[in-house]
């Protein structure tokens, strides 16, 4: 099966969808309650609660409203936009409905875990009585004899991250930015491969430019174990106050940016599901959020002046020094900027 089928479940039979998504949660349930119950299953918790908060509420939604046969990169883009923003809306409406009935914390653990999967189950239910009769396309035959020769530059592509993660953490312990500068050169050579029409092939653009993003991203933010700029350190702050209070309180004098969700309710939604300190989700997870837009851009370009030239000026927009030195300290603009994207698509 492939990525892109995997990515448009929203194109999938109703059955098969749901158990799809019911199969995700039951799952990700299951982690949550060992990890309640002292036993933690690290790293396969984190990647399947950020797949399900950052994925499927979206697919679920673009099924409920009938949105199908979009491209992969567009189904992507509305399905993670339209699940951060389920996510701060559920937020705000579990934080101040919850204690109408008399739950005095609730954004603690469980009125958030319980709330969540009930409403995306909720939902589900919604989407089958609004989509059952939907004719999923047929299967198109894979006659494309080209995926042997995919396979070196696809792995060539999915190593940048992993350089940029390892340099980072020779740059941390070993005082050497060695691997650091390999990786802006490897960088640099897949944008001359690219623009040479060399070893690269336009189907994986796409993956090239997602892969890049968050190399440049994480080469920045894991640079040092502690988070750095005063931007991010006040959305920690204020992502702390509420996980502490667990309850959100936008009347706070503390600083403007506490009438912000996106890093106030959201940080505290993803802490509980991926059993993470909200650092670590400032610093891994919503990068990996806004590695989506490049991808975004691209795709808006290409339907003006073609894939090489799109993918390009994608890359352009990732060299920029804002990019991955200035916005990655900037939680509240990375959310903002996706959902501005996602409009754009509309």
């Amino acid at each position: 099966m492939s990525i892109d089928s995997l990515i448009k479940l929203n194109d999938w039979p109703i059955g098969r969808f749901l158990k799809t998504i019911i199969s995700i949660q039951l799952v990700l349930l299951g982690l949550v309650g060992l990890g309640a119950a002292g036993i933690e299953v690290p790293f396969i918790r984190q990647v399947v609660g950020f797949v399900y908060l950052t994925f499927i509420p979206g697919i679920v939604i673009l099924r409920l409203l009938g949105i199908h046969r979009q491209s992969t990169i567009v189904t992507l883009l509305y399905a993670v936009g339209l699940s951060i923003a389920f996510l701060m809306f559920l937020g705000l409406l579990i934080n101040f409905a919850l204690p109408l009935v008399g739950i005095s914390e609730p954004l603690s653990f469980l009125p958030l875990v319980i709330t969540t999967s009930v409403i995306v189950l909720a939902l589900c239910a919604l989407s089958y009585w609004r989509d059952r009769d939907f004719s999923a396309p047929a299967p198109v035959e894979d006659t494309d004899d080209t995926k042997g020769t995919l396979f070196a530059p696809a792995l060539f592509l999915i190593l940048l991250p992993v350089l940029g993660i390892l340099g980072a953490y020779l740059v941390n312990y070993y005082h050497t930015n060695i691997l650091l500068l390999v990786l802006i050169v490897l960088i640099a050579l897949t944008m001359a491969l690219i623009a040479f029409n060399t070893f690269i092939p336009e189907k994986l653009y796409p993956l090239a430019i997602v892969t890049v993003a968050i190399a440049l991203l994480y080469h920045t933010s894991f640079i040092s174990p502690y988070l750095m700029k005063p931007d991010i350190t006040v959305s920690y702050y204020l992502s702390k106050l509420v996980e502490t209070n667990a309850y959100w309180d936008s009347s706070v004098p503390v600083t403007p940016y506490n009438s912000l969700v996106s890093i106030t309710i959201l940080p505290v939604i993803y802490r509980h599901f991926l059993a993470m300190d909200q650092a670590w989700i400032f610093k891994i997870m919503y990068p990996l959020i806004y590695s989506l837009v490049p991808l975004g851009l691209y795709h808006i370009f290409r339907e003006n002046i073609g894939e090489k030239a799109a993918c390009l000026t994608a890359f352009f927009y990732m060299t920029y020094h804002a990019f991955f030195a200035t916005m990655i300290f900037m939680a509240r603009e990375q959310i903002a900027e996706l959902f501005l994207l996602s409009l754009i698509h509309i």
